[in-house]
């Protein structure tokens, strides 16, 4: 068991504006859809390399799904609509539906999300 410290020290109070006064900034970038993939970071390259040597990977299958968020004004997070869970393989079906969507709500802002998904199947170890 301690005993009590020979120096006690009291309670710090912060500085005012290092905790609640503190506002915090949503940093957003749209990216255009035409614009190039960017490139991953160092770690993120030596981790894939890692993750892939000395496997033979034999066939990859690409999906792509459209969806639409939505937001109310501009300091407002983007999100899909409640209770619809909607998404299209199509993307002229999509922008018909994004286009009916800003008739629908036209105070609202809209955009068209695009989900790839890609599988990889590959031999599996036997260990």
């Amino acid at each position: 068991m301690t005993g009590p410290s020979s120096t006690p020290r009291g309670e710090h109070t912060p500085a005012p504006g290092a905790t609640w006064q503190t506002r915090l900034a949503r940093v957003e970038q749209l990216v255009d859809g035409d614009a190039p993939d960017p490139r991953p970071n160092r770690q993120t390259r030596r981790a894939l390399a890692r993750s892939t040597e000395g496997k033979a990977m034999t066939e990859q299958q690409a999906t792509t799904a459209y969806f639409i968020q939505s937001r109310p004004a501009p300091d407002q997070p983007w999100q899909r609509a409640t209770g619809v869970n909607a998404s299209w393989e199509s993307k002229a079906k999509a922008l018909e539906r994004l286009a009916a969507r800003r008739q629908m709500q036209p105070g609202w802002e809209h955009r068209l999300m695009e989900r790839i998904t890609t599988i990889t199947e590959q031999p599996a170890t036997e260990e």
